[in-house]
């Protein structure tokens, strides 16, 4: 008899004495021990201050014998950010329907191709990060130009659009004057960037896009990026 529960007590420390160990992937591919990652969690809190709370998305990468991978993106939000953000969950899965609304010239209705994927910015003529985001935009435009229809909506009047692009390179197809439909939607900071798939649904929300000024940080988000547009295609 003790010669069994000894075998048992060895069958069960075998199978659960060495549980695999999580390690998380940061952006820029280095590897962090789950006790790494917990301390830099609250100290990235700390450094933040008392108003932010942490928004954690973690991605299973890989399953080992030994460990579990993850990916993990982390977003910083205040009370006001985290409403912001239960708004963008409830409208992924919801169709746009794009063709109907008010386009800077009239026949660029037609050039919205229903057999893409399609990228919506989000923005306005005074917004200092719109502007800040338009060479991520633009690169990913000229990467993207045959295989994805590049929209640009804003509550701006035709005119400041027309002015604003005299000075400015932004050659998405552009919506101009639309105060309703973007109310609609519920959502209030700018800029914005809505990745539909080839039936108009509403799969994924971004924010703004880095400058060229972090090169670090623009070609990781850009990577991002890049792999978020190939999902759709």
């Amino acid at each position: 008899m003790k010669k069994t529960i000894c075998l048992f007590s060895l069958i069960l420390i075998a199978k659960f004495g060495f549980s695999q160990a999580k390690v998380y992937q940061a952006p820029n591919g280095k590897l962090l021990s789950d006790d790494t990652y917990q301390k830099a969690k609250v100290s990235s809190l700390e450094r933040m201050g008392s108003t932010y709370e942490i928004d954690e998305v973690l991605t299973l990468l890989k399953t080992t014998k030994d460990s579990i991978i993850y990916a993990f993106k982390w977003d910083f939000l205040t009370s006001e950010m985290r409403l912001e953000r239960k708004i963008e969950k409830g409208l992924i899965g919801r169709k746009l329907e794009l063709e109907y609304l008010k386009f800077l010239v009239t026949d660029d209705r037609g050039k919205i191709d229903r057999r893409k994927p399609t990228l919506v910015n989000f923005w306005f003529t005074s917004c200092p990060p719109c502007i800040e985001e338009l060479p991520a935009l633009e690169e990913l435009r000229a990467k993207f130009a045959e295989k994805i229809n590049f929209l640009a909506v804003t509550f701006d009047t035709k005119d400041k659009v027309q002015q604003f692009l005299k000075d400015h390179k932004f050659d998405f197809t552009h919506i101009v004057d639309e105060h309703n439909f973007i109310k609609s939607l519920g959502f209030s900071g700018y800029p914005k960037t809505f990745l539909l798939n080839k039936d108009g649904v509403l799969v994924s929300i971004e924010g703004a896009l880095p400058s060229k000024s972090n090169d670090t940080i623009y070609t990781q988000r850009m990577k991002y990026m890049t792999e978020e547009l190939n999902k759709l295609l």
